[in-house]
């Protein structure tokens, strides 16, 4: 009797967690963190404004054209979110992380698209200025945002939903954010130059400032039309240009560039410089490699709680006098459906699966069975036991089965059975259950071996149809089945992909060689990091992982591209590779800091998603 109360306290006990650690509960902890997120998007828009602007004056300022590539991202993100929904792709809140990374993807289009129309003769008219900026860096944004859709393509094919919805919001938001930047961002970076020509202010556009001196914006940021006294003069605008480029270059095209091209690059190809950054890397590379022969696959509960919940109390007290659902001992319990209860045959069989299923190495009592106790007690009650059970001990009268199924039910001592059976329109049973317990199982490998022998030793039964071992743990255990190899998977999709595409846009198989070399040395990196982050191998770090495949093909891919389309009379390497870095290396720079100090805040977030998110 006291092993059946037990068994009643524990089972709504695990009945309640799957809500606790559902969707819905999920959405509390995202809301908990909706301050941090926001002041994220803040930071990030604050940067945008800062690197993409050439200065802080009226006339220099980029504050609106950053709100209105920021607003392009989240517009993308919104018709991506929509578009899934409409295909009945489920949402669930770790979706809630992918504007990061879009951002992150959006920006750095926006930096280049705007670096490279600063780029361009200023002597042209905005719309001949626009279309030579696209044609310079256009097949760049493609290339990867192409890129960055496939690989999130094939990752939707994951056989774990989190992964695969988690890749099918993001390979829709990738396109859309592709669409409406080489869109909807270059007509609005076409306006802003307009408004600058007219000596409108950044953020007041119906206010002329007539007192702006045009000659202190530059040559790369002039306008096409000089106002002088309000009559526009070519002799001024030829001085102006000229006396513009006599200017230093560090006055003339941003610091940022001048020590990408003059110190940092050419210091970067110096032979001793080139051997010690590859040396480095390798033995980074052999540090991580280590790490990743060492990262564990586990998956905690507790994670998905703030830190100050009472459910992340009321697990701490649980582990702590050892009744932890995922601990090393845990209830788990065979599932029957649709059999003819009323056949000794059938009860001898399920009594000999339960016999089974107790002798393996990972299983053990209290073994908690309405048939054992059913059959007892039948054995103990003058009406049923001298003409109903067999020389076995099994209940063969099935006339009088259910009749005495009932008297046990109503017993107060068994009472507490109603929870392991179910009874159709009939009165019959329809589906029943017997609990087991999982022992000795500390580690996530003993937990998926001892989940897959209990499954093995079912199907091993000649039951029809088959039972099934089932309990809330699983639904966590299930994932470690497959998570590690799909994993690896979904990066050798994501290399793939970048392969393929790669061959058609760069058409240089040695380049890509190398692009695919780098990348994978960055993956490796990011999964060794894991086991020094004192993290595991789970859904959460899986989707992290998949996300920064996204950045990091982005980053290395930009500065290969504009290294092959330099001018083709440049036949010295070192040459090319600090003309590609003066070009695109503040975009890539300034890209990669917006993105890395906008979630700085991150770090103080109160759930472990978002911490997790930040240290991948």
């Amino acid at each position: 009797r006291i092993r059946g109360i037990m068994d009643t306290i524990y089972s709504r006990i695990l009945h309640a967690l799957p809500h606790f650690a559902s969707n819905h509960f999920l959405k509390r902890v995202v809301s908990l963190d909706m301050p941090l997120i926001s002041l994220t998007y803040m930071l990030m828009g604050v940067l945008c404004m800062v690197m993409l602007g050439n200065g802080c004056g009226p006339g220099q300022s980029k504050i609106f054209l950053s709100l209105l590539g920021i607003y392009t991202v989240m517009l993308s993100t919104a018709a991506a979110y929509g578009l899934c929904m409409f295909m009945q792709v489920p949402y669930t809140q770790l979706q809630t992380i992918l504007p990061f990374i879009l951002v992150g993807i959006g920006v750095d289009d926006m930096f280049i698209i705007t670096q490279t129309f600063r780029d361009m003769d200023v002597t042209l008219p905005i719309e001949e200025r626009v279309a030579q900026a696209m044609k310079r860096c256009g097949m760049s944004v493609m290339y990867t945002s192409v890129t960055d859709t496939v690989a999130f393509a094939l990752g939707s094919a994951s056989s774990i939903p989190a992964v695969s919805y988690f890749c099918s919001y993001a390979a829709t938001s990738c396109f859309i954010d592709f669409l409406l930047q080489v869109t909807m961002f270059v007509s609005f970076l076409a306006l802003d130059a307009r408004r600058q020509n007219a000596n409108r202010y950044d953020c007041c556009c119906c206010f002329v400032n007539k007192s702006l001196n045009h000659q202190a914006i530059g040559i790369k940021e002039m306008t096409a039309v000089v106002a002088v006294s309000g009559q526009p003069s070519s002799e001024l605008l030829d001085a102006s240009i000229a006396e513009a480029d006599t200017r230093a270059p560090s006055q003339r095209e941003g610091k940022l560039r001048t020590f990408l091209r003059d110190t940092y690059t050419p210091f970067l190809l110096k032979p001793v410089v080139k051997a010690l950054v590859c040396a480095l890397f390798l033995v980074l590379a052999g540090v991580n490699i280590y790490g990743v022969t060492q990262v564990q696959e586990e998956f905690k509960v507790i994670d998905l709680t703030p830190d100050e919940s009472y459910l992340r109390d009321f697990m701490d007290v649980e582990a702590k006098y050892g009744m932890d659902a995922f601990g090393e001992y845990f209830e788990t319990r065979l599932y029957f459906k649709s059999l003819d209860y009323t056949s000794a045959s059938v009860q001898s069989k399920i009594a000999g699966l339960q016999d089974n299923a107790e002798s393996l190495k990972r299983t053990t009592t209290p073994v908690v069975s309405w048939l054992d106790d059913f059959l007892a007690w039948a054995a103990h009650d003058s009406r049923f036991n001298t003409t109903c059970l067999n020389e076995d001990g099994f209940f063969s009268d099935s006339n009088q089965f259910y009749d005495a199924l009932g008297y046990f039910l109503a017993d107060v001592s068994y009472s507490h059975h109603y929870q392991n059976l179910r009874f159709n329109d009939d009165g019959e049973i329809s589906t029943s259950r017997i609990g087991l317990w999982h022992k000795k199982v500390g580690t996530t490998e003993e937990k998926v071996a001892a989940m897959l022998e209990l499954r093995e030793e079912c199907e091993r039964t000649n039951l029809s149809p088959k039972p099934f071992p089932y309990t809330f743990a699983y639904v966590f255990i299930e994932q470690f089945v497959i998570i590690y190899w799909e994993l690896v998977l979904n990066l050798v999709l994501s290399l793939a992909a970048c392969a393929v595409v790669s061959l058609f846009v760069l058409h240089h198989p040695g380049v890509v060689v190398l692009l695919i070399v780098i990348v994978s040395l960055i993956d490796v990196d990011l999964l060794g990091s894991i086991y020094f982050w004192g993290l595991d191998i789970n859904s959460i770090t899986t989707i992290d992982l998949v996300m920064a495949v996204g950045l990091v093909v982005d980053y290395v891919a930009h500065i290969m591209h504009f290294y092959l389309h330099q001018d083709p009379a440049l036949t010295n390497r070192d040459t090319r590779v600090i003309n590609a870095m003066a070009e695109v290396g503040p975009s890539v720079l300034s890209g990669c800091l917006t993105t890395f100090i906008g979630i700085l805040p991150l770090m103080f977030a109160k759930s472990e998603i978002f911490r997790v998110f930040f240290k991948m």
